[in-house]
């Protein structure tokens, strides 16, 4: 008797949407029941693709819908929630990257996949490429002896189209996160995933450095990771970089017995050759075409419908995600004066940034930035007992006091003069991040619970029915006085 397909909805079909869509329909592996987008115009050409689908109106029609698997394909800034929000349905997700802004953010989905014991997968595509297939064996194989040396780039001449990706609150950051997480993500998978030892980098943003100005993303970056196993590897990305082609796109691998390089042909974005290297001789063992677009999505299908259950190997989105974050922590650094532009140990570092009685006099092995510290230890190096660090802030959830999730926080508002933190903006309301609304909400209000992993706020829905709130940015208030006050007066606290 043969096993039913499984029962996939669609959350998003824009162009990426859509094509990971017909990959699954050409398959035949799995049944396409339902499309939500808040496009007409898309939902109806995803329709075209899988007839047999129903578009629905909401997000909550969509989980209703008894389905084993959703494909996310929306902006990066709901993918957390939105991911979530399925498995705890006991939903499996297939999600565009990056699966979270940051690393906590990240972190969280991968735990409640594994609380769920669904199954989780992020679209790394380039690893399903014949060419990195070829060069993965070339690795495992020894036929290039011990890697040394990787050099990997990812320059796109036009860049992304959506304001969203320009504003960091929603994307989590500019090229680095856009292309460099394939970067990343390529790097560590044909390594064996070491760790990374040590991390330098360099961003910038219109041909100038990049400051620490929250709201800028890169559009240039450069980046060492220093793995454990000796090698050095480099990473590039750009958006509208002066090429001289569409896309410049390359992973070189360097052994002791030899090089490949994995390269894009004729600046396309999907033609893609393997070269053989050793000593003058380049031998082509790869070539175009290779219609891999849809091949990470139609993998996991094939995992979902032989097998539903937590893969470990989602553990490895929330490892890219650390290096992501370390890459932005390293270039914040360079970019900030009379700070060091690497972590890693033994790395000089800040005061700031690690727990050093003085720093101008202990010698660089007294000094542990942030990432020296083993996992157990993660809490003594971005949490004390009286401060948290701002990237385990923004995405947390917070929790009434009975429990219930009711959102999680987008940022908060910090005093310029004195630098107290006065205001968690909570996003609340909606459904998987569409459709919510912002809320102020007085700091003081919020305590941290570890037993919960996010915030508790003696509130209820029903008091944020009429709270004070916007609905997006270009309608945020000005947090004058007599915004402050009438925002304290509603929650009944001093201010």
């Amino acid at each position: 008797m043969t096993a039913p397909r499984p029962r996939l909805g669609f959350l998003g079909t824009g162009w990426i949407g859509r094509h990971r869509l017909a990959g699954i329909a050409a398959s035949g592996l799995a049944e396409i029941v339902a499309i939500v987008d808040p496009s007409p115009d898309c939902a109806l050409e995803a329709l075209a693709l899988a007839p047999g689908a129903a578009i629905l109106s909401s997000p909550e029609s969509l989980l209703d819908a008894g389905l084993d698997g959703l494909v996310i394909a929306t902006p990066s800034a709901l993918h957390a929630d939105q991911a979530i929000a399925a498995l705890e349905r006991g939903t499996a997700v297939f999600c565009q990257k990056p699966l979270g802004r940051n690393a906590p953010e990240t972190w969280r989905v991968v735990e409640a996949a594994r609380a769920a014991n669904r199954l989780l997968a992020v679209d790394f595509s380039y690893r399903h490429t014949i060419a990195a297939r070829t060069l993965a064996a070339l690795v495992e194989s020894g036929a290039l002896g011990d890697i040394f040396a990787a050099d990997l780039t990812f320059h796109n001449a036009y860049g992304p189209d959506k304001a969203w990706f320009h504003d960091r609150a929603q994307s989590g950051g500019g090229c680095v996160i856009d292309l460099g997480v394939h970067l990343v993500d390529l790097a560590l998978w044909l390594t064996g995933f070491p760790a990374v030892e040590r991390v330098t980098a360099r961003t910038f943003a219109k041909g100038q450095p990049l400051d620490e100005n929250p709201q800028a993303v890169e559009d240039y970056a450069l980046a060492q990771l220093d793995l454990a196993t000796g090698a050095a590897v480099r990473l590039a990305c750009s958006w509208n970089l002066d090429a001289g082609q569409d896309a410049l796109i390359e992973a070189t691998f360097h052994g002791t017995r030899g090089g490949a390089s994995l390269r894009n042909v004729g600046g396309s974005f999907y033609d893609f050759e393997l070269v053989r290297l050793s000593g003058t001789a380049a031998e082509r063992i790869v070539a175009p075409p290779d219609d891999w677009g849809a091949r990470a999505a139609v993998a996991w299908v094939r995992q979902l419908a032989d097998n539903p259950g937590f893969d470990p190997e989602a553990v490895r989105a929330a490892e890219v995600a650390d290096v992501l974050d370390r890459i932005y922590a390293a270039a914040a650094l360079a970019a900030a004066p009379g700070r060091f532009a690497e972590d890693g140990p033994g790395a000089p570092c800040p005061a700031d940034l690690c727990e050093c009685p003085e720093p101008s006099a202990a010698p660089a092995s007294a000094c542990q930035s942030q990432e020296d510290q083993p996992m157990a230890d993660a809490v003594n190096t971005d949490e004390t007992s009286e401060l948290i660090a701002s990237n385990k802030v923004e995405g947390t959830s917070v929790f009434d006091t009975d429990g219930e999730r009711l959102g999680s926080i987008m940022n908060f508002m910090v005093d310029k003069r004195s630098g107290t933190a006065e205001y968690a903006v909570m996003q609340f309301g909606g459904f998987l991040g569409i459709g919510a609304d912002y809320y102020p909400i007085p700091w003081s209000m919020l305590t941290y619970s570890t037993d919960q992993g996010g915030y508790v706020v003696d509130l209820d829905k029903d008091m944020l029915e009429d709270a004070p709130r916007y609905s997006d940015e270009s309608n945020e208030p000005a947090y004058d006085e007599g915004y402050n006050q009438q925002v304290y007066s509603y929650y009944g606290v001093t201010y």
